[in-house]
């Protein structure tokens, strides 16, 4: 049942970050760039736990999920790297200073 868990929070995460991106649509005048940062971010994770589920799919099939490995290791990283400069992103105050400072003092 393990990639039967991972595809099914897969889906989930997808249509979470389906309605997050509705939302974003929605309100494009109000959403800052950080928000579509972290719908992608939605989006790629939803990508992870799909290509896990695809992984252990075909180790439980033939043995082996080499190819599927590669693909949910450079997501897997990618994601990483996403959240990494998400938090970094508003733990500076970007998504909430920078949008209401001059240039004078978005160069400081």
């Amino acid at each position: 049942p393990l990639p039967l868990c991972y595809g099914v929070m897969g889906l989930l995460f997808l249509a979470a970050g389906a309605v997050w991106l509705h939302i974003l649509l929605k309100n494009r005048p109000t959403a800052f760039k950080i928000h579509w940062l972290m719908a992608g971010l939605v989006v790629v994770k939803a990508f992870v736990l799909l290509f896990e589920a695809f992984r252990f799919q075909s180790i439980k099939r033939t043995g082996s999920g080499y190819g599927w490995s590669t693909i949910y290791y450079v997501l897997t990283f990618v994601k990483g790297l996403m959240l990494f400069s998400t938090i970094l992103l508003i733990g500076s105050g970007w998504s909430f200073l920078k949008p209401f400072l001059n240039t004078r003092d978005k160069r400081i």
